[in-house]
C-alpha cells in the first residue's frame, strides 16, 4: 500500500544559466549547485486566475478559470555565507535575469523550472540559528524532469 512520503531528504539546486531548451534534456544538460542548509521550499506551481461573469437576468455570478502564473515558492534556509549555493541565490537576488532550480523529491520525483530570485533577506531571531528568506518567482512552467 502506497502512503505519504516524508519530504525529509529532498534537494534543492540553482544554476546561473538557463537551458538551451525547457524541456528535460534542457535542464538535465545544466551543472546545478546545491543549495545548502535548506529548511523549507514550500509550495510551487501554476496560478490560476478566475473571471468572473454576472448575467443580469440570472444574479449568478459565473466563475472561469482563466490566465495563469506559474507561481513563486518561498525558500527558508541556515545562513552559511560561504555555501556555493547559497552565494548564487544571493547574486540572484540583486540581477533581473532568470535562474534555473531543480528540486529532487524525497518520493523519486525531480521537477525543474526557471524563474526570478525576488529577495534575500536575513533573518535574526534569539533561540534559532541565523537564516535567509528566499523568494522565487517562476517564469516557466514545472516540468518533471526525472
Amino acid at each position: 500500500m502506497a502512503g505519504v512520503v516524508s519530504g525529509s531528504g529532498s534537494k534543492i539546486y540553482v544554476s546561473a544559466a538557463a537551458p538551451a531548451t525547457f524541456t528535460k534534456a534542457g535542464y538535465t544538460a545544466l551543472i546545478w549547485t546545491l543549495i545548502g542548509e535548506v529548511t523549507n521550499v514550500g509550495e510551487y506551481g501554476r496560478e490560476y486566475n478566475m473571471i468572473e461573469h454576472t448575467p443580469i437576468d440570472t444574479r449568478l455570478t459565473v466563475s472561469i478559470k482563466g490566465n495563469y502564473k506559474a507561481g513563486s515558492l518561498s525558500l527558508a534556509f541556515g545562513s552559511i555565507p560561504l555555501d556555493a549555493g547559497q552565494i548564487i541565490i544571493n547574486a540572484a537576488s540583486k540581477s533581473d535575469n532568470d535562474y534555473s532550480f531543480k528540486i529532487e523529491r524525497n518520493d523519486g520525483e525531480i521537477d525543474a523550472f526557471t524563474g526570478k530570485v525576488t529577495q534575500f533577506k536575513p533573518n535574526v531571531q534569539g533561540g534559532s540559528v541565523l537564516s535567509i528568506s528566499s523568494g522565487v518567482t517562476l517564469s516557466t512552467d514545472v516540468i518533471s524532469i526525472k
